[in-house]
């Protein structure tokens, strides 16, 4: 069973966090002060309808790291592969592509992805540069393939 004696400075501070972090911290500081006037892991997750591993883990938290235990946990998963993109598309529209050395007068999502590619050294796909370019509010349309006004007439 875990019992947690807090001395008065301690509980201040506990009270304190409703006023300075978010309400996950606030439940999480409830859980402390609830063992600390005695109660135990099972009545505290009936009290706030949280699972009693839930209740024993931010407990344990608390023993270990004091105070800063209690704040959320960075959530865990595949790091971004493309947290360039935006400057690159940025960039990319502040110049046009015949600045960086390709023949058309236009970006296009192949030759952004293409650019991309030289430049990171990562492989992205069409779908990916689309859904960046939406984010960012870029308007884009299907590039058509046409004559040129200067181009030589066949006769």
């Amino acid at each position: 069973m875990i019992r947690i004696n807090l001395t008065k400075s301690q509980k201040d501070n506990l009270r304190d966090m409703k006023y300075q972090n978010s309400t996950e911290c606030l439940e999480h500081s409830w859980m402390v002060l609830l063992s600390n006037d005695g109660k135990s892991p099972k009545e505290i997750s009936l009290i706030l309808k949280r699972h009693e591993h839930t209740v024993r883990f931010w407990l344990k938290r608390y023993l270990e790291q004091d105070i800063d235990g209690l704040k959320k946990i960075k959530p865990m998963g595949k790091p971004l592969k493309h947290h360039q993109l935006d400057n690159i598309l940025k960039e990319c529209y502040a110049y046009g592509p015949k600045h960086f050395g390709y023949s058309a007068e236009q970006w296009t999502v192949s030759l952004l992805c293409d650019y991309y590619s030289k430049t990171t050294g990562n492989s992205i796909s069409k779908d990916t540069i689309r859904r960046a370019l939406k984010k960012t509010r870029y308007r884009y349309k299907k590039a058509k393939k046409t004559v040129p006004a200067n181009a030589p007439i066949k006769e």
